[in-house]
């Protein structure tokens, strides 16, 4: 092979460079490209001219940077042969039924088929197998399910691995069906991250990964995912102190869907949002809309689990934080509230498994312990105080970090400051603000 004869042998050593480096046979760059072995062998001889969407998928498994899609405008500007190269064989005549193809002279029919021929080997190139779709739809499944129970940079890695997957199939496909599910596993993918990003606290990042999981979840026409994003970018507002961009989110989440759990997810975060900005009618609506939303759910769940799923329990824990956010005369609701997420989190037969659950149950005691220490029952919050330190450091998510300093400005702001019992819990509190080394838990 010699690559400096032209612009096709050029291209073909470049591309044996590239699979040899990758340690690819023939077979195998072609199994991943759905072309033949032979096609891949021909190319590389420059017996034939590689297609430019064929080019993208080579780039895409042989991580070229775009080196080889950008060579094929060399292939299509091939200068002609020098004069004494020039075929000087006569000529068949050309008319009206024929047509020349390189050298040779075929029936118009022929030709045609010759055109239609590749024009179906593109498009084979751009269908994804269906079992590879549906694989891909089962791994963010499982990616939700196992969110809580997988430590964060092992969780971290499969989820870019998965989104990166699906992003590379989405600009290489043409089919509108597939490409619909592409988007929507790119869009759930692309939620998930930045969840995982905000229990590192990672707040911007996870902004920008939603933002683009936001443009996914608009072309796959699902409403439910439109708006599990949304509360997604509500949680992230929330959590950055921006409470009235939580509750333009949030609302407009909720105005996507009616039924599932989703829909009890996004007045939740409205209500949590709105306390925050001091808005009882709102806070107190949007609990209603939850609440109303949760009866009409057939069973304990929707179908949805892990990240996907919003459990009564989870329910009842923003409800308690939204009411303790609207001040002393919600108190005692809010106490309710939690002490219900509590009872229903440790369950015993609770739907989701309790290390599942810890981060939420950790969020419900903390809040039970500020409802406490606003009534003047310092016992009853160092009792749920006591409970948060016995749990794993990495358990402690960046919201809970959070609400353990928004705690201890509580407390030290108390009439009880001074007294032994407060110091001592304003040590432990302040140990519970400090980022673990290892995380494994998500925002709440």
């Amino acid at each position: 092979m010699t690559p400096e004869a032209g612009p096709a042998q050029w291209f073909g050593a470049e591309l044996r460079h590239h699979r040899i480096q990758k340690r690819l046979s023939q077979e195998e760059l072609g199994r991943r490209v759905y072309v033949s072995a032979a096609t891949i062998g021909k190319i590389e001889k420059a017996e034939r001219r590689c297609s430019r969407e064929l080019a993208i998928s080579l780039d895409g498994v042989l991580n070229t940077g775009g080196v080889l899609a950008r060579a094929c405008s060399l292939l299509d500007h091939q200068p002609d042969k020098p004069a004494h190269e020039t075929d000087t064989k006569p000529r068949a005549a050309v008319d009206d039924t024929t047509v020349m193809i390189g050298s040779q002279t075929l029936p118009q029919s022929s030709a045609a088929v010759d055109e239609f021929s590749e024009f179906g080997r593109r498009m084979s190139c751009s269908v994804m197998p269906i079992a590879v779709l549906e694989q891909l739809e089962l791994d963010v499944e499982r990616l939700a399910e196992s969110y809580m129970t997988t430590p964060r940079p092992v969780r971290q890695r499969r989820l870019q691995q998965a989104r990166n997957f699906a992003f590379t199939e989405i600009e290489r496909n043409r089919t509108p069906r597939q490409l619909r599910r592409l988007h929507r596993a790119a869009a759930q993918l692309c939620g998930l991250e930045a969840h995982s990003l905000m229990d590192g606290g990672y707040v911007a990042e996870a902004a920008l990964v939603v933002a683009t999981g936001w443009i996914c979840g608009k072309e796959c026409g699902d409403r439910d995912v439109a708006a599990w994003l949304k509360g997604v970018q509500s949680l992230i507002a929330y959590w950055a102190g921006d409470n009235r961009t939580a509750m333009s989110m949030a609302a407009y989440g909720a105005s996507l869907t009616r039924d599932g759990s989703v829909a009890v997810r996004l007045p939740s975060l409205l209500a949590r949002a709105a306390a925050a900005c001091g808005d009882a009618s709102t806070t107190y609506t949007a609990l209603s809309q939850a609440e109303a939303a949760r009866e009409r759910i057939d069973g304990a769940q929707d179908g949805r689990r892990g990240m996907f799923d919003f459990p009564a329990a989870k329910e009842a824990t923003y409800a308690g934080t939204s009411l303790l956010a609207l001040g002393d005369g919600h108190t005692t609701k809010a106490v309710a509230f939690s002490q219900r997420a509590i009872e229903l989190y440790t369950a015993p037969a609770v739907s989701i498994t309790a290390s599942m659950s810890v981060p939420d149950v950790l969020a419900a005691r903390l809040d039970l312990a500020t409802a406490h220490l606003r009534v003047g029952e310092l016992d009853g919050a160092a009792e749920q105080i006591m409970h948060v330190m016995a749990a794993d450091a990495e358990n402690r998510t960046a919201s809970i970090r959070k609400r353990a300093g928004r705690l201890t400005m509580t407390l030290l702001n108390s009439p009880y400051a001074d007294a032994t019992i407060a110091k001592r819990l304003s040590e432990l509190l302040r140990q519970l603000t400090v980022t673990p080394a290892a995380q494994n838990g998500r925002t709440t």
